[in-house]
């Protein structure tokens, strides 16, 4: 199966996977990744690029917390409890209810 582009679902490193492959371990970060999704984030990212001089970026929104958890979930799937639970605090420090 051809390579295809893909983009880490934690760093945002950009990835040439096997599509055939359900999972697999970034080169940048070292963080596992489902290999759809990272497609996906490649995708999504490329399809929607705008240009701007200057932007400001202020506060963390609610699609960086999706984020997080979503990485978290897929260090559970790899059995890096480690990863996941330190995932989770940051989470939980960032975005108190």
């Amino acid at each position: 199966m051809p390579l295809v582009n893909a983009k880490c679902t934690n760093c945002g490193g950009t990835l040439s996977v096997d599509a055939s492959k359900e999972a697999a371990i970034c080169d940048f970060c070292g963080s596992p990744y489902i290999v759809e999704k990272a497609i996906q984030n490649y995708n999504y990212h490329i399809t929607n690029n705008i240009s701007a001089q200057n932007i400001i970026i202020s506060g963390k929104g609610e699609m960086e917390k999706e984020r997080l958890l979503q990485n978290a979930k897929t260090n559970e799937s790899f059995k890096e409890y480690d990863k996941a639970l330190e995932i989770y605090g940051q989470v939980t420090e960032d975005y108190p209810i």
